[in-house]
């Protein structure tokens, strides 16, 4: 058929609405990827809690920003799984979006590059082990919603030196900051009531520590192995020095123990070898098994209200004066 032919036939017509309705199906596929971009996000996640909650991150980048939505859920929260955070590691920064409210269990365990995270004022909770391991990370800001600190939360953060705690903080979680053997210091909050078990254990590089009087217990081995300290100051509201609470704080020189206390628990000065001296208050009962073992330059005085010491509690104690040995003796000879 020739051309002219072709164009005076009435399938031409036909053709051309074809080719306009072509172009148009063409147009809105184009505007569709513009406003709506494939939904590669590099995350694993499940829905939970009203939104997404983030369980792996699978993309290549070393400096990660969270997305805020994810296939039309609003991402709520991080966790991992035991032993295992969502990022590689590679991944160096982290920056995780405003609407996050929970930072969950093993959430960046064992990010060992990880230098930096970025934690919105949205985030009203940290979990247990949630940055546990992060090798690399030097300073973190808590926000002000989140009132408790899990366990392990940071513990092996070696390289962390500054941590500025939430003002709502209510209490620290079993070894919570154990082994930050860079922590140079830390700002207990007001609001704090528990320091619990091995808190701040292993923290060699920490110097003094101030507890509030809104700290009614300070657990077990809490300051353990803090071989840097040299000061504290006790919360007044305690009532007992828990067992080894500052066991081989090896440069603590002086601590006053408050008027509430009645009980000095086993070993909770033991290898305290640089203290010189210990106020220890009219109402104390009771002083546990190796309380004071080796603090080879301590002087006390053992008040009245002292009825019980346990074997060993001043062994290797050199410098007590006369008096103190006469009294330790009267009480229990094995003391010494």
């Amino acid at each position: 058929m020739k051309i002219k032919d072709f164009l005076t036939t009435n399938k031409w017509p036909l053709i051309i609405n074809l080719c306009v309705i072509a172009i148009a199906i063409l147009v809105a596929c184009i505007v569709y990827i513009i406003l709506n971009p494939p939904l590669d996000y590099d995350y694993e996640y499940r829905s939970e809690l009203g939104g997404a909650i983030l369980t792996k991150y699978t993309g290549k980048d070393l400096d990660v920003e969270i997305p805020s939505i994810i296939e039309g859920h609003p991402v709520v929260g991080i966790k991992g799984q035991s032993g295992n955070g969502i990022v590689n590691n590679q991944v160096r920064t982290v920056t995780i979006p405003d609407g996050v409210t929970t930072i969950g269990d093993f959430a960046f365990y064992g990010g060992e590059s990880l230098t930096s995270i970025t934690i919105p004022d949205s985030v009203a909770a940290i979990g247990s082990s949630a940055f546990c391991c992060c090798r690399s990370l030097i300073s973190i800001v808590i926000p002000d919603n989140v009132p408790r600190i899990g366990v392990a939360a940071f513990d092996g953060c070696r390289s962390l030196t500054t941590i500025t705690m939430p003002k709502n903080l209510t209490s620290i979680g079993c070894g919570a900051f154990g082994d930050c053997s860079s922590l140079l210091s830390i700002d207990i909050p007001e609001n704090v009531g528990i320091l619990d078990d091995d808190a701040f254990v292993g923290c060699s590089s920490l110097e003094s520590v101030t507890i509030p009087d809104s700290v009614t217990r300070v657990g077990k081995s809490a300051f353990s192995r803090c071989s840097s300290l040299k000061s504290i100051t006790l919360s007044k509201s305690i009532t007992s020095v828990e067992n080894h609470v500052f066991y081989k704080c090896s440069s603590l020189e002086t601590i006053s123990i408050p008027e509430g206390v009645m009980f000095i628990e086993d070993e909770s000065f033991s290898y305290c070898s640089s203290l010189t001296s210990v106020t220890i208050p009219d109402g104390v009962t009771g002083i546990g098994y190796g309380a004071f073992r080796d603090c080879s330059f301590l002087a006390v005085s053992i008040p009245d209200s002292v009825i019980g010491i346990g074997g060993s509690a001043f062994a290797g104690c050199s410098q007590l004066s006369e008096q103190t040995i006469q009294r330790i003796r009267q009480i229990n000879p094995m003391a010494l």
